[in-house]
C-alpha cells in the first residue's frame, strides 16, 4: 500500500488561457485529486502563481512535478511536503524573475 502524505505545489506560469485545464489534466492522468487550489497574479507582472495542495505518494507527486514542469507556459514548479517551509526559495525565484524583466 502506498504511503500518502500532503504536498503543496507552487507553480509560476505565464498567464495563458486554458492553462488551468492543462494543469488539471496532468494531475488527473496521475489519478491525483486537488484538495485546495488558489490562483493569483504574482509580484512579477505577467506571471501568475498557482498554489495546489493534494495528498499523494512521494513517487506520484514527483512525477506530477516533472510533468507540470514540461508545460511550455510553466516557468517554475516548487513541490514540498506540508511540513516544509519553502518561502525563501520562492522569494529568491521572484527576485531573480524581476531582475530578468
Amino acid at each position: 500500500m502506498e504511503d500518502f502524505q500532503e504536498f503543496a505545489f507552487v507553480i509560476f506560469t505565464e498567464n495563458q488561457p486554458g492553462l488551468l485545464g492543462r494543469i488539471a489534466a496532468v494531475l488527473a492522468r496521475l489519478n491525483l485529486c486537488i484538495d485546495e487550489l488558489h490562483i493569483h497574479a504574482s509580484e512579477v507582472p505577467g506571471v501568475h502563481q498557482y498554489n495546489i495542495r493534494l495528498r499523494s505518494s512521494r513517487e506520484k507527486a514527483e512525477r506530477a512535478r516533472a510533468q507540470l514542469h514540461k508545460l511550455v507556459e510553466v516557468l517554475k514548479v516548487f513541490m514540498h511536503e506540508e511540513s516544509h517551509d519553502c518561502s525563501e526559495e520562492l522569494r529568491r525565484f521572484l527576485a531573480d524573475t524581476r531582475l530578468h524583466q
